[in-house]
């Protein structure tokens, strides 16, 4: 009801002023709107704000491929009303179908002298981010619904891509490979480096009061963005963690070059809602082992003012420095 009177009252508009009038000629809008657009371009290229997160696809029907998901509060060129359901429209110079229901049309306050609104960041909006973790052990469903046979049991601490939001309360996700549905309340977006607050230089005699033992927690690799589960069971000098399974192992291998190495690397652990700046080293050694990961021993995990077990200076500063690097790429990433 609220789009068909908004384009009734434009329709008005158009017939009442068909020719271009300058925006100069109200001092109300004049920062906000070109000059010399005429209405007949607005009504048919109007600006729209989506008002949840919302799917562009390809064509006019959920069944359609999703061309990539749009975030709450983003604006969109409107560019054929007709189907009346499903809106043509234009989100940073890509074109798809978006439904009607998740937008809102901005209308300008003075249309007859400034009928086309221009906003000069339109192209620098960021996209939503569809990386989520787990937060607990969480069903994954064949329906938005507890009812039913669960497809499977899903750790704590494991990505998921969210492939839709729009429910709310249940997010459609695909957990490797796997698509299905998952309580919102149980998930949790990845930590983006660069949010305020979301990455904690934390000191060592803090942390190791925090940190669970015994218990799978996510680790994220800075300089590569690898993710993998490892295990703390020891709280020295510094923590003395493992990979919880052997997949986890080969993506630890993996962010060290498929090698195992001393040189430490700059990693983000979550614990909980808190992410923490750390530094881990790859290398095997000592007590800790777990018979299913395919790594004997374990690694060492440092975080700011924490030790070496031998002393090594040296070894503690490329460990400091890790900390540091991980938490200054996190502030700007």
């Amino acid at each position: 009801m609220y789009i068909k009177m908004f384009l009734a009252g434009l329709v008005f508009c158009v017939l009442l002023f068909p020719i271009s009038v300058s925006s100069s000629t109200c001092e109300e809008c004049s920062e906000l709107y070109n000059d010399n657009v005429s209405l007949d371009k607005y009504l048919t290229h109007a600006t729209f704000v989506t008002t949840a997160r919302v799917n562009l696809r390809q064509s006019p029907t959920t069944n359609s491929a999703r061309v990539r998901l749009i975030d709450n509060a983003r604006i969109v060129r409107v560019i054929d009303f007709r189907d009346g359901n499903w809106f043509l429209v234009s989100y940073n110079g890509i074109q798809g179908y978006m439904y009607s229901e998740f937008l809102e049309a901005q209308v300008p306050n003075c249309l007859t002298c400034a009928p086309y609104r221009v906003i000069a960041d339109v192209d620098s909006q960021d996209e939503p981010q569809t990386t989520f973790i787990t937060t607990t052990n969480v069903n994954l469903r064949p329906n938005p619904s507890t009812y039913g046979t669960r497809i499977t049991l899903v750790g704590s601490g494991r990505r998921v891509e969210v492939l839709d939001f729009r429910d709310g309360t249940w997010f459609k996700v695909d957990y490797n490979g796997q698509e299905g549905y998952m309580y919102a309340s149980f998930l949790r977006e990845l930590p983006q480096p660069g949010q305020p607050g979301t990455v904690e230089l934390i000191e060592w005699s803090a942390a190791r009061n925090i940190i669970p033992q015994n218990t799978p927690l996510t680790v994220i690799d800075v300089r590569t963005g690898l993710s993998l589960q490892m295990i703390s069971f020891s709280h020295g000098n510094h923590a003395d963690m493992f990979p919880a399974t052997a997949a986890d192992t080969e993506i630890l291998r993996q962010a060290f070059g498929g090698r195992w190495d001393w040189t430490p690397r700059p990693v983000l652990l979550i614990v909980g809602d808190r992410t923490f700046a750390a530094s881990l080293n790859g290398m095997p050694h000592g007590s800790g082992s777990n018979r299913n990961n395919n790594m004997a021993g374990h690694v060492c995990m440092h975080f700011l003012g924490s030790r070496t077990h031998n002393g090594n200076r040296s070894h503690e500063r490329d460990h400091q420095n890790a900390v540091q690097e991980a938490f200054n790429t996190a502030s700007n990433w």
